[in-house]
């Protein structure tokens, strides 16, 4: 909640620095990405993170469009777990393409990278959870 009301409180402080050629909702993420990137960064809450990642705080727990297929015959639990398990910056496009709904225009603006690294970042980002829960599928039979 600290980092939300930091996040709003910053976005009011900077709004002179927002382009209204773009659209809002990008520019506000990317503060609050690096604001939650920072806060990770000097308290190293890892552990917290996996928390929230659990049951209905995971982030691929409502199921939707594109997730159906990747989750059909999958424990939500599992994939929370294989997602705990990617790189950040391949979690965090995954997070912003599946579960933001966001396009790759607007996931290249929040990570602040071209639109090519982020087709990039999400396509790895699903291969490696693609393996991940395979190799966890072989583990379990």
């Amino acid at each position: 909640m600290d980092l939300t009301q930091e996040t709003f409180v910053r976005a009011y402080e900077k709004l002179d620095r927002f382009k209204s050629s773009g659209r809002f909702f990008p520019w506000l993420y990317t503060i609050g990405l690096n604001l939650a990137r920072d806060h990770l960064r000097k308290t190293k809450t890892a552990k917290n993170l996996e928390n929230e990642l659990q049951g209905p705080n995971n982030p691929f727990y409502q199921d939707s469009g594109q997730e159906h297929d990747l989750l059909e015959n999958l424990n939500v639990e599992k994939v929370g777990m294989a997602l705990k398990q990617l790189p950040s910056e391949y979690r965090e496009a995954v997070f912003l393409r599946f579960h933001e709904g966001m396009a790759m225009k607007e996931i290249a603006q929040a990570l602040q990278i071209s639109v090519s690294g982020a087709k990039m970042r999400v396509h790895r980002g699903l291969l490696k959870l693609r393996q991940l829960l395979q190799k966890e599928r072989r583990d379990d039979e």
